[in-house]
């Protein structure tokens, strides 16, 4: 393993170590030295890959951001050619984000819960993420009325971000909920239906 490998997996865990302690204690609890010590590492150690608390939490954020987009870019939203498809593709789209949020919990927490208590550059950060969010299912929508899956006069801009924000509600639902996979797969049904009964053509 190169120095440079090394390095990349020190910084990994360094991520996965603060997002664990950012998720028990809270941000603003957390200190580098809760961080350090999950690893059982010096302080010191840390500050040699991010100059802060908000750096860390900053780069946590983005890892976030950027597993959601590659999750959702993912799947062409031009793909779908019959209505069978098409509700196909939204199960699998919302498959995709719950299970992320289900299977890494310490991410979902930071995301939901801590993300914006963090300063005001953050919050800016996060709302022009969840606006990529939305403008990503508009695609979805726009593939949906092309094809006349979807009502031609829905308005997708506007609807798309009310998708999206079932969706983050749903996956924060289900992040607390005692049986996860149930409510999951009944957030799913009821935008899937939504989406195919209540915007249909």
């Amino acid at each position: 393993m190169t120095a440079q490998d090394r390095a990349l997996r020190r910084r990994s865990e360094i991520l996965g170590a603060a997002a664990t302690v950012i998720a028990e204690k809270g941000y603003q609890e957390t200190a580098i030295a809760d961080i350090a010590v999950k690893l059982g590492i010096g302080h010191g150690t840390v500050y040699r890959y991010f100059d802060s608390k908000r750096h860390i939490a900053e780069n946590v954020i983005e890892y976030v951001i950027d597993k959601i987009a590659l999750l959702v870019a993912d799947v062409d939203p031009d793909s779908a050619e019959t209505l069978e498809d098409y509700a196909a593709q939204i199960g699998t789209l919302g498959n995709r984000l719950f299970d992320f949020f289900l299977t890494h919990r310490d991410l979902a927490a930071v995301f939901f819960f801590e993300s914006y208590g963090v300063d005001k550059t953050l919050t800016g950060r996060m709302q022009e993420a969840v606006e990529l969010f939305g403008s990503f299912v508009e695609r979805y929508l726009d593939n949906g009325c092309r094809k006349g899956f979807l009502r031609s006069d829905l308005d997708v801009e506007i609807t798309a971000r009310a998708i999206n924000g079932m969706i983050l509600a749903g996956a924060l639902r289900a992040f607390q909920a005692a049986d996860p996979d149930a409510q999951r797969d009944r957030w799913i049904d009821a935008i899937r239906t939504l989406m195919l009964s209540g915007m249909a053509a």
